[in-house]
């Protein structure tokens, strides 16, 4: 209790300049109740060294600490773990320890506890996972990067583009097709290198809002107008990601990726996404998770492991940093119910329109863990808050089916969504 009262003491002195302090004390823990930000760039340094201080002092006496913030500025911020926050909004942030005693419902009548026994429900969906450790400089100089960017307001354009990004290795098989799509002509390094440079080549334009990353055997499922308006009427970037505990989920995962990435937040899904402007340039601008993804999630990995970086990469980078501004599906579908290593992929007598036709009517995303228990995790897809069909796209196509698709293209493509 001494070392926290001198700590206590200490930041009250410091928080002078900017920043009104109020504290009480009991002998299960230490409550900073109350912080009023002002804009000062000293008294923010000084907020979070103090608050540096009081973990490592907590640390020692297995206490608790509850800092609840009312901050004054221009714009939110996500990320509750930097001690930064704005616009008027109120964030109780649990710095380290588990409380003493369970916390009194009189207690939680204006503030949520993050760590609380109850936890806090409403914020698991998009607050960050929470940190374990302390950030080391690459990771601290990395977030401030994407915390400005995503606190940005997005560019406005006059005239909003989709940018269609095909990986393929040669010649595109559905040229043909997706002329018909836009009615208008258009013209060994890792499969997460070829995406970004993609992504840098489509960040050019900067009338380019959103990104889609698509193979060459995937085809559309809608027409033009209707992939327009969904993406462009949205605010989310539709990443696959979930959580898989088997073998070809956290079992791809390995040590050497801490401190920056762990166990816990090792995420995967399909690598086609569609991506807004503000998170494209925010993957151009990462290199700290880019690189350890690249050095330690590979084939041919110590035990005889397989880590695929275009399965995790993206899907653990915004869990971990941004995941209340992904969909956790992909608008690409894939069918996996071979169980095969590769999904299914449809020849020519396999493309009617009862198969088009249930695609397109697929409403709920479907992930399948690959453990031993097989556990099927299905959820609505939620578009702007209300259940819509889920693809946009679907692969995989074999080129020997091109002439049933232009033939049927305008029929389903006509299919609209209720």
């Amino acid at each position: 209790m001494i070392i926290l009262f001198a700590v206590s003491l200490l930041c009250q002195i410091s928080i002078s300049n900017g920043f009104e302090l109020m504290s009480l004390m009991n002998f299960n823990s230490l409550n900073i109740q109350t912080l009023y930000a002002g804009s000062a760039l000293r008294g923010y340094v000084i907020l979070l060294w103090c608050i540096s201080c009081l973990r490592r002092a907590l640390e020692r006496t297995r206490s608790s600490i509850v800092v609840e913030l009312i901050y004054n500025d221009a714009s939110l911020l996500d990320e509750v773990n930097s001690g930064l926050a704005y616009g008027h909004k109120r964030i109780t942030y649990l710095a380290c320890g588990s409380p003493a005693q369970p916390f009194k419902e009189a207690d939680m009548d204006h503030s949520c506890y993050i760590f609380s026994y109850n936890g806090c429900e409403a914020l698991q969906n998009w607050l960050p996972p929470a940190l374990s450790r302390g950030l080391t400089d690459d990771e601290f100089a990395s977030r401030v990067v994407i915390k400005d960017l995503l606190s940005r307001p997005p560019v406005i354009s006059l005239n909003p583009k989709i940018a269609f990004l095909f990986l393929t290795p040669g010649a595109l098989p559905f040229e043909k097709l997706w002329d018909k799509f836009f009615q208008v002509e258009w013209g060994k390094i890792s499969m997460v290198d070829a995406e970004r440079r993609l992504l840098a080549n489509a960040l050019k334009d900067p009338d380019n809002q959103q990104f889609v990353l698509l193979s060459d055997s995937c085809i559309p499922l809608r027409s033009f107008d209707f992939v327009y308006d969904y993406l462009m009427q949205t605010n989310v970037s539709f990443v696959d990601c979930f959580e898989d505990p088997g073998p070809h989920g956290t079992g791809r995962y390995i040590k050497y990726m801490l401190p920056e990435v762990e166990q816990k937040d090792f995420r995967k899904g399909a690598q086609w996404f569609t991506m807004k402007r503000q998170h494209a340039i925010i993957i151009m601008a990462d290199s700290l998770y880019f690189r350890k993804f690249r050095e330690h999630c590979k084939p041919g990995m110590e035990g005889g492991r397989n880590c695929y970086s275009d399965e995790h990469y993206l899907p653990t980078f915004f869990y971990m940093l941004d995941p209340g501004g992904i969909a956790n599906w992909s608008v690409t579908h894939v069918d996996w119910s071979e169980m095969k290593w590769h999904p299914k992929s449809y020849k020519s007598q396999d493309v009617t329109m009862e198969l088009l036709r249930n695609i397109t009517s697929i409403a709920e995303s479907l992930h399948i863990t690959s453990d031993k228990k097989r556990q099927a995790r299905i959820t609505p897809c939620l578009w702007n808050g209300v259940e819509r069909p889920c693809f946009l796209f679907a692969r995989k196509f074999l080129p020997e089916t091109l002439n049933k698709l232009l033939r049927l293209f305008p029929n389903y493509t006509s299919i609209e969504a209720d």
